[in-house]
């Protein structure tokens, strides 16, 4: 179960990119106007003649309908799925910088597969990258042990038994790495495509499950994708 503060947090979590920035600028515009409106005859008369009002509707009715819009946008968004911006190369190429991805935010209270694409959140408050949102792939998974020797990987998983990995998806493996470690409960060990370009668990160990945000299931730009990232296991 996600923490309630956690949980609440998250609603007013804003991504300050130029679109959010312009959108929520526009909003904040809007519902000021509107307010404004209540109170004023001539400013809803303005409203009604710029068409951001039909004739019988009156400023509060129109600022409730937008803030009940945009709880159940945010509740989606917390909850079931929400929109995610790859910004960087570590997955490349995989994905690419400024890839338009949906997530799905109940992965985590499903079945967690090796292989899988991730996204979550990033935790160190000595690092300038603490609660920033990551993308890289699931490659370790409760129990298992990781060993790598410069680009060779074995995985050795709970159960004793040899892990083969398909890494066709792999183009820029990285030389010199050396890794050994095994992974405790709700722990994974993660990895960008893009080896020699990744910052992730090679370097800061494994995420918790508490920090997953989702997985991605559709991309949108710059093509329509079903499962994006997917490979056989």
């Amino acid at each position: 179960m996600n923490d309630p503060q956690s949980v609440v947090s998250q609603f007013f979590e804003i991504s300050y990119t130029p679109f959010s920035v312009v959108f929520l600028s526009f909003f904040a515009l809007l519902c000021i106007l509107l307010f404004l409106g209540i109170f004023s005859k001539p400013l809803e008369n303005f409203l009604k003649r710029i068409r951001i009002l039909e004739e019988k509707e009156t400023p509060l009715s129109f600022l409730k309908w937008i803030l009940s819009v945009l709880v159940i946008i945010r509740t989606i968004q917390v909850f079931i799925a929400q929109p995610f911006l790859v910004d960087g190369t570590s997955m490349y190429p995989t994905f690419q910088d400024n890839n338009l991805l949906i997530v799905d935010k109940t992965y985590k209270y499903r079945t967690i597969n090796r292989n899988d694409v991730l996204v979550f959140r990033f935790e160190d408050a000595t690092s300038p990258y603490n609660n920033k949102f990551f993308i890289k792939r699931i490659i370790g998974l409760p129990g298992d042990t990781i060993r790598i020797d410069g680009t060779d990987t074995s995985i050795i998983d709970k159960n004793g038994e040899k892990v083969t990995l398909d890494e066709s998806y792999v183009k820029y493996p990285k030389l010199d790495q050396n890794v050994n470690v095994t992974l405790g409960n709700d722990e994974y060990f993660v990895e960008g495509d893009n080896r020699s370009g990744s910052y992730d668990s090679r370097a800061w160990g494994p995420i918790h499950i508490n920090q997953m945000a989702g997985k991605p299931i559709l991309e949108l730009w710059p093509r329509i994708t079903i499962n994006p990232g997917s490979v056989k296991d």
